[in-house]
């Protein structure tokens, strides 16, 4: 089968923000980067990206990024050639100070010898009679004479006069496009770039460290990144015979028999939502289940997809440690089909709501995170972390915990989605979140082999310390101690 055919089982609506853009009265970067993402460095305006994952309707949104071509040259390709079957509904440019609050850099995940080679490249390349930076995003409608099987309505591209490995680590590597969707691989060489951005460069090692990877790679190249293995259902792809990689992490579905293929029924109809539930939870190994339709599920807020989403699954290495056979995975896509849900473990229950639940307590900000999993800000063992809060997680994890500050309580016994089995020392870390103490037992990131975003995971302590309410429809989280 083709690329695009086996990139179809991962189609996406169109976002609501690009369904709805108007032209000359939207600014819509912020929109753009909480959208699944295509990131394509040293572009050009190749359109591989667009005819592979456009055109399956995988991705509606791509970033190009290339320090060569000037804002003259793209805006004149752009008119004179452009997508094949699009034509240009908009054209956005952002200055440099709407580009940095959009996408702030807070942290650098090259050592101080690599940002060295980094800005030393930069700077001889600059020598070359680089373009002046520039973003523009550029909004593309289908032409009316090309159907759906050509590709989506409306695509949105955000070109950037920039440093590929530079744009990476601000965007992806910083989290502030969450839903790293695709990657396109072009080695340049010796065409104008300081550094590859394949196996063994800098930007494989801000992948690594930061542990921000995108679930597929298009590319030519033989020897990918560690990590990675070739989807071996799909042809060869676009104008250079590229192939489909996929992260072994994340996992690949096989295509699906189309003779079988039931459609996908959505989060309400498939777990017969009303307007309010109440789901009873016990606790599995300090891990919430609840059981819908004689089926038992494993509610993770740090898990952003659910079953039957092809890109989660429970193995039966999992099940079995969790002692609960034939478990199923309830995510965070499930539980953003209402916006309020509230978590009580004291109480055995979570509640769910379209509508407002009356509840009083302290209220703090929400951010997304990966694949827009919930990021909270607060203090944890006297360092400001910013850390994801995850219902799946029986114990903690942080980046860089320093062990020997700390008490140690044992060993945690640990599982994750791919079934994989290890153990991990924990230790009895102070947390402090909006002027409310509470203890979580932490492990170190790098003994958990499941890979753990910056700063770290926040799990059962936390919400066994306090009962919660997620308003997923603003982004806030409030809280009250447990049992008050």
């Amino acid at each position: 089968m083709t690329t695009k055919e086996y990139l179809e089982q991962y189609r996406e609506d169109i976002p609501e923000w690009l369904k709805a853009y108007q032209r000359g009265k939207s600014r819509s970067l912020a929109d753009f980067l909480r959208s699944r993402i295509v990131y394509y460095p040293g572009s050009g305006i190749d359109g591989d990206p667009v005819e592979v994952f456009g055109a399956s309707h995988s991705t509606h949104c791509f970033v190009y990024a290339d320090y060569w071509l000037s804002k003259d040259e793209l805006s004149k390709e752009l008119h004179a050639h452009g997508f094949r079957g699009y034509d240009i509904l908009d054209e956005v440019s952002f200055s440099e100070r709407e580009v940095m609050d959009a996408i702030p850099w807070r942290r650098h995940f090259l050592n101080d010898e690599e940002m060295r080679v980094a800005a030393n490249g930069t700077a001889e390349m600059r020598k070359v009679n680089h373009p002046s930076p520039y973003a523009l995003l550029a909004i593309l409608e289908r032409k009316p004479n090309f159907g759906d099987d050509h590709g989506p309505e409306r695509l949105a591209i955000l070109f950037l006069g920039a440093d590929g490995i530079a744009t990476y680590e601000a965007i992806f590597a910083n989290g502030n496009a969450p839903r790293f969707f695709g990657f396109l691989l072009q080695d340049h060489g010796w065409g104008g770039n300081y550094d590859r951005f394949g196996r063994g460069g800098l930007l494989e090692k801000i992948m690594t460290r930061s542990k921000v990877f995108p679930h597929f790679v298009l590319t030519a190249h033989d020897r990918l990144y560690d990590g990675y293995a070739k989807v071996e259902w799909a042809e060869s792809a676009g104008s250079r015979g590229r192939c489909l990689f996929y992260n072994v992490d994340m996992g690949c579905q096989p295509p699906k028999d189309k003779e079988e293929d039931q459609p996908k029924m959505s989060a309400p109809e498939f777990f017969d939502i009303h307007l309010n539930h109440t789901y009873p939870i016990e606790f599995s190994k300090k891990v919430p289940i609840v059981e819908e339709d004689a089926t038992k599920w494993l509610v993770d807020t740090g898990c952003p997809f659910s079953y039957p989403d092809p890109r989660v699954s429970i193995g039966e290495n999992m099940s079995s440690f969790l002692g609960v056979p034939g478990l199923r995975m309830m995510g965070l896509d499930s539980l953003r089909t209402y916006d309020y849900v509230l978590i009580d473990y004291k109480k055995k229950t979570i509640v769910c709501s379209t509508d407002p639940i009356s509840f009083e307590g302290e209220s703090v900000p929400l951010r997304p995170g990966m694949n827009d999993c919930l990021l909270v800000d607060m203090m944890i063992g006297g360092q400001a972390k910013s850390c994801y809060i995850d219902t799946g997680a029986a114990y903690s994890y942080l980046c860089g915990l320093d062990k020997s500050r700390f008490e140690p309580v044992g060993i945690a016994d640990e599982c994750d989605l791919r079934d994989r089995c290890w153990t991990a020392p924990v230790f009895r870390v102070p947390c402090e979140l909006a002027g409310h103490s509470f203890e979580i037992v932490c492990g170190a990131a790098s003994d958990n082999k499941a890979g753990v975003p910056p700063d770290g995971v926040i799990g059962y302590d936390f919400f066994n310390s306090f009962t919660v309410l997620l308003n997923l429809r603003e982004m806030r989280l409030t809280f009250k101690p447990a049992g008050k």
